[in-house]
């Protein structure tokens, strides 16, 4: 029988981290999240934890909050017959271990300097959660 490999990355999901399906529904898509777009998130976070994911196609290091360690997993698709990129932003807090705080759905609809202002306050909230659990940083 074949044995999975060992995660090098342990992944920790912030408390307060939105469940994606209420999220697309806040933001004005009435589809539900698949079983095969739930299949895709699973199969991500594996890559990601297993090191075996594609830099800056699975996944990107948010060079402007380089100071939080800030990254975002990557997805996009096809929702309601619009394309929909879906990023889930979290902070490597050492080279074995990342939390991840934020969904974050962009709205192509809006223009560039918008949808950057858009990713600048998803970013901001997961400085936020970040900050809220440093006093707890020695039970994650």
């Amino acid at each position: 029988m074949h044995e999975l490999p060992a995660p090098i990355r342990k992944l920790v999901f912030h408390p307060r981290l939105e469940p994606l399906g209420f999220l697309l529904r806040t933001s004005g898509l009435s589809s539900s999240l698949s079983r095969n777009h739930r299949n895709e998130i699973t199969k991500k976070l594996r890559l990601y934890s297993l090191g075996q994911a594609r830099r800056n196609s699975d996944h990107k290091e948010l060079t402007g909050f380089s100071d939080w360690h800030l990254i975002e997993l990557r997805w996009d698709w096809v929702l309601e017959e619009s394309r929909v990129p879906v990023r889930l932003i979290g902070s490597e807090l050492d080279s074995q271990k990342t939390i991840l705080c934020v969904w974050h759905i962009k709205d192509l609809e809006m223009g560039l300097d918008q949808q950057r202002r858009q990713q600048n306050r998803a970013c901001a909230q997961a400085i936020e959660r970040m900050r809220g659990l440093e006093n707890f940083s020695n039970q994650l």
